[in-house]
């Protein structure tokens, strides 16, 4: 695949991406319109917050991609990422302020993480040691260079002690 059609299919990713925020969007404004939300409600809504959590780490990823492709049009880019991210702020913010006000379950603790949370850091520290992996020794790879053919870590080995951890560790909610 040539470098301009990656970066288009990366585009038409993103831009899905942005519509699944935007159809997000306009279900918590239904939400919201609402005087009072029921049960069954509020777990639907937490349940597609978790996958907004999810695709964020995803878009995440996926722009970052696009502004390595997209030496020349670095402000651009960045401006776009800056207004997707205040999308998917505004949206999970809203999101748990309504499941908060609308659940009997006790409120979060202060200081304790959710699961996206953790599961967003751990997937930048597998990314980070499988790039100083495939780059170590490299002496023409620069620091704002992207791993060309990284190899990807095996997610069993990463994923199955945190899975286990979550469970006990303190500070995590599920």
């Amino acid at each position: 695949m040539t470098s301009e059609l990656k970066f288009k299919e990366l585009i038409t990713k993103r831009s899905s991406i942005k519509g699944r925020v935007t159809k997000f969007k306009i279900y918590l404004e239904s939400l919201v319109a609402l005087e009072s939300i029921s049960a069954v409600e509020v777990n639907k809504l937490a349940m597609k917050l978790s996958r907004m959590e999810a695709l964020f780490i995803e878009f995440d990823g996926l722009q970052s991609q696009i502004e390595v492709h997209s030496e020349a049009n670095q402000s651009a880019e960045l401006s776009t990422r800056d207004f997707i991210e205040q999308e998917f702020d505004n949206c999970i913010a809203i999101a748990q302020d309504l499941i908060q006000s609308n659940s009997s379950a006790p409120k979060r603790v202060e200081g304790e993480r959710s699961i996206a949370w953790f599961s967003y850091h751990l997937t930048k520290a597998m990314m980070l040691e499988s790039y100083t992996r495939a780059f170590k020794g490299r002496e023409d790879v620069g620091a704002t260079s992207a791993p060309r053919n990284a190899t990807q870590p095996q997610p069993s080995r990463y994923w199955l002690p945190a899975v286990n951890a979550i469970g006990t560790t303190r500070g995590m909610t599920r």
